[in-house]
């Protein structure tokens, strides 16, 4: 899935969100250093199929937004805890 493919299909929040999230991942590794655990791990970006799972969460959330069925938004929000991403939560980035 190509960022460009989230916009042209309309998932502005989620493109926004997924660049927000890698931005954050990439300043966190950065301010850790080349000597912090941190750094060599890999990250979200690296990782296709996580990339993919987490965009497809937020797409579920954006479209059940769209809908208002905000317990759908927060289930698809759980997909940040599996992935350890919960500071950015689907929830709170949505206001709900």
């Amino acid at each position: 899935m190509a960022f460009f493919d989230l916009l042209q299909d309309g998932f502005v929040k989620t493109h926004s969100e997924l660049f927000r999230l890698i931005n954050f991942e990439e300043a966190r590794r950065r301010e850790a250093g080349p000597k912090a655990p941190l750094w060599s791990k890999k990250t979200l970006e690296q990782q296709p199929d996580k990339l993919c799972m987490v965009a497809r969460r937020l797409m579920q959330a954006e479209s059940a937004m769209r809908l208002s069925e905000y317990m759908i938004t927060c289930r698809s929000s759980e997909a940040w805890q599996c992935f350890g991403y919960v500071c950015l939560s689907v929830c709170h980035c949505y206001n709900i």
